[in-house]
C-alpha cells in the first residue's frame, strides 16, 4: 500500500470518528445527559448542550 492510500484510509477513519462523536452528542442532548472526558488526568463531566455550544463557538 502506498502512502497516499494509507492517508486516504486514515482520513476516512477520522471522518467516521467525527461523525460518531457528533451523533453521540446529539443523542446525549436529546436525553439531557452529560459526557465525561479525561483531561490531563482529571475527569471532566460536561452537559452535552454546553459541549455543543462550545463546539459552535470554536467553528
Amino acid at each position: 500500500m502506498d502512502s497516499q492510500k494509507i492517508q486516504e484510509i486514515e482520513d476516512k477513519i477520522l471522518e467516521g470518528l467525527k461523525l460518531v462523536h457528533d451523533r453521540l452528542i446529539a443523542h446525549k442532548i436529546k436525553h439531557d445527559q452529560s459526557l465525561a472526558y479525561s483531561y490531563n488526568g482529571k475527569l471532566i463531566v460536561i452537559k452535552a448542550r454546553e459541549l455543543h455550544k462550545l463546539k459552535d463557538m470554536i467553528k
